[in-house]
């Protein structure tokens, strides 16, 4: 079985963010029951309401 942790957090980096040990605790968990885990690096995405991401 694989797994795929998506962690999403308004800070920037390097600033750490409040999700990543909750994250980081459900990514452990899986391991010992014996799941492939993937946790990606954070990238920083910014958006705004002139952005044409955020338009959606």
């Amino acid at each position: 079985m694989k797994a795929l942790v998506i962690n999403c957090t308004l800070k920037g980096s390097p600033e750490p963010s409040h999700t990543d040990s909750p994250a980081s605790v459900v990514a452990d968990r899986l391991v010992e029951q014996g799941v492939e885990v993937s946790f990606p690096e954070r990238g920083d995405v910014m958006l705004s309401e002139r952005s044409p991401q955020a338009a959606g």
